[in-house]
């Protein structure tokens, strides 16, 4: 057997020959199979994927050449040659996530272990224009792209956790209640356009969800409930979201973020255009304009006063707590959900509403069924948006 250049170019020309270097998705198995299972030789890939020495050899050479992935290891098994052992090449891969929470930026580039390179957060509040806000994140992405050229990493994905409601297929921002100076940001187009880099848009919930299901069981069904100004609920199996029914127009699978589900209460009207949404019954916003006082017209007053006990925001937030128990009961029998996260800005209060919401729960659930459903309160809802931000960015990357 003829020998394998040496040089980057050769190389590239050999595997050129045998496989489509310019669409390397089929590659990508080897890819998550690493990330997933840590350093591993080839023989030992090429058994889990069912692929042939030849081939198997074949895909680690493509993915070096890519810069994915690096010789770990050597190992010394009897006698012959070493074996090569193979991991991601943590170090030299990167994503980017741009988390907008209201009033914070948080911009941030990690490599591929989670490990951030550089970050920043920062107060918009001052600001009153949409161009004013892409000017304060042009400043942290410039920053990263120079950093990440300086060491020669390669950034693969931005992810941008945006609040409010989003354009469906293009993640345009078309109503950010609590922050109008989003309106009509698009960054999956500008992200692109401007740095190269492709670039998810999608509702703040989700980083969310992510970041709170990281270490639970597979086969856990979890429901997360957000709960800031406005209000969200997703449920998955472990930390994959769950698709059920169809998103409008499209027909494509889809697990309905029930912030807007309409109930049958009051048709308030809601933020997205729809009256009767659960966001415009128990959301943040809502609570405000129910407690109707103009000293409390903000989600942190709103969560001093239920600090200090005061007892009309106290009992709105209960009453609140009570009617989410309410609702949710449909879609947990729905979904068998075993488990209950609350994560968002007002997690950090809600410690005292968890009885509230299993009353409203006990309207569905009893014994030992209603006490396994009492919810989990996160301990520090901003780390695991970040964190669930980070993961969003690395699984479009590995699965897309």
């Amino acid at each position: 057997m003829s020998s394998i250049p040496e040089t980057k170019t050769n190389l590239a020309d050999y595997i050129g020959r045998r496989m489509n270097l310019k669409d390397w998705s089929s590659s990508l198995p080897l890819l998550r199979l690493l990330d997933e299972s840590g350093p591993l030789t080839q023989p030992v890939a090429a058994k889990r994927l069912g692929l042939s020495a030849g081939a198997c050899n074949l895909h680690f050479q493509r993915l070096e050449h890519e810069g994915l992935i690096h010789r770990a290891e050597q190992v010394v098994s009897g006698r012959g040659r070493p074996s090569g052992v193979w991991d991601v090449d943590h170090a030299r891969n990167a994503c980017i996530t741009l988390v907008f929470d209201v009033p914070f930026f948080q911009g941030a580039l990690l490599d591929f272990s989670g490990k951030v390179l550089t970050e920043t957060r920062e107060d918009l509040s001052n600001l009153d224009t949409r161009s004013a806000v892409t000017r304060r994140m042009d400043r942290f992405l410039a920053r990263a792209k120079k950093l990440a050229e300086s060491k020669g990493i390669r950034i693969h994905q931005v992810v941008a956790a945006m609040p409010g409601l989003l354009e469906s297929g293009t993640g345009k921002v078309l109503s950010a209640v609590n922050f109008p100076q989003l309106n009509g940001l698009d960054l999956q187009k500008r992200i692109p356009t401007k740095y190269g880099w492709p670039c998810q848009s999608a509702p703040h919930g989700l980083a969310f969800f992510y970041g709170e299901t990281e270490h639970v069981a597979p086969e856990t069904r979890v429901m997360v409930v957000h709960w800031d100004l406005g209000i969200g609920v997703m449920a998955g199996k472990g930390n994959e979201l769950l698709r059920i029914g169809t998103s409008p127009g499209k027909g494509a699978p889809c697990f309905a973020e029930l912030g807007h589900i309409r109930i049958g209460r009051e048709p308030w009207l809601c933020h997205c255009g729809q009256k009767g949404c659960l966001e415009a019954h128990v959301g943040g916003w809502a609570l405000l304009r129910d407690l109707n006082d103009p000293k409390l017209n903000t989600l942190s007053g709103l969560m001093k006063a239920v600090e200090l006990k005061r007892k009309k925001p106290v009992s709105v937030l209960n009453m609140a707590a009570k009617l989410l128990g309410e609702e949710l009961i449909w879609p947990l029998q729905l979904v068998g959900v075993k488990q209950i996260r609350i994560t968002g800005p007002l997690a950090p209060v809600l410690s005292d509403m968890t009885d509230a919401f299993c009353e409203g729960l006990s309207k569905g659930f009893e014994g030992a069924e209603l006490e396994r459903l009492r919810p989990t309160i996160s301990e520090d809802p901003e780390a695991a948006m970040r964190r669930g931000a980070f993961l969003q960015a690395k699984k479009l990357f590995l699965y897309s």
